[in-house]
């Protein structure tokens, strides 16, 4: 890790000034703002690579994240052991989806 960030704007500068490979993003926040962030994060740097840890076990919120640009998806309650394997993961270009979201069914 390089850096933590509470809000939006100290994310932004931190993936401006850092440049990390792979972005774990804890969202808490709106479906819209969610939209949003990850789209900006995307626009600022196409080459940081995000993964989304959430309390969600939606496949629709799974696919929605992915269709807003972020690669992996996280359940915060399986973190200590998937986060490290998702980053793994997203680094080497692949799609991470927790395996407890929808059973994980069709959305590696």
């Amino acid at each position: 890790m390089i850096a933590e960030a509470n809000d939006l704007a100290s994310t932004m500068h931190h993936v401006r000034d850092k440049k990390p490979n792979v972005l774990a993003l804890d969202l808490r926040m709106s479906e819209d703002a969610r939209e949003v962030l990850i789209g900006a994060l995307r626009e600022l740097t196409l080459d940081t690579r995000v993964v989304v840890l959430t309390m969600q076990e939606s496949p629709k919120f799974a696919q929605r994240a992915l269709a807003d640009g972020a690669l992996g998806i996280v359940r915060k309650e399986h973190a200590d052991y998937e986060l490290p394997q998702a980053v793994r993961a997203v680094a080497g270009g692949e799609i991470y989806v927790s395996p407890q979201i929808g059973g994980g069914r069709g959305l590696r």
